[in-house]
């Protein structure tokens, strides 16, 4: 039987309190990937960061970051927008460039989740007869209900 192919989307609380675990998130990404290589085909790599934002003006914004690969401009929000996007769109096999990713976001803002989940599961991922599907969420302040 072939190896599957692996599409990880990681979901990234970019509130402040998340700043401390930024940098340990950078440099240990690598030690999370590397016991799956070889034993898989083909590893793609997409990325969500999240957080909300309070205007002085009063009200507030949900800011969101999404790794698109270098050969599509494009950063998006919402399902409507993926569904034109080729399954290539947002994923990139290279780790080194969702690290780099990463070094652009600066944590800000409170947490929020769910939205942030929500788009990841909406990404194109790969046919589900040969592609294994991970969501990954990396958050200090989730609880999780059953």
């Amino acid at each position: 039987m072939p190896a599957p192919n692996v599409d990880m989307v990681f979901v990234i609380d970019a509130s402040e309190s998340m700043r401390p675990c930024f940098e340990g998130l950078r440099k240990n990404i690598k030690s999370l990937i590397n016991p799956m290589q070889g034993y898989i085909s083909r590893m793609r790599f997409g990325v969500v960061t999240h957080s909300i934002v309070t205007y002085l003006e009063g009200g507030y914004g949900y800011q969101m970051a999404i790794f698109a690969a270098p050969n599509n401009s494009t950063n998006c929000l919402g399902s409507h927008y993926f569904q034109a996007m080729s399954n290539d769109a947002l994923f990139s096999d290279n780790i080194n460039e969702l690290i780099q990713f990463l070094d652009k976001i600066s944590p800000n803002g409170d947490e929020d989740s769910l939205l942030a989940l929500d788009c990841a599961l909406d990404f194109p991922f790969g046919p589900v007869s040969n592609t294994k599907r991970i969501v990954a969420l990396f958050s200090e302040a989730v609880s999780i209900l059953v």
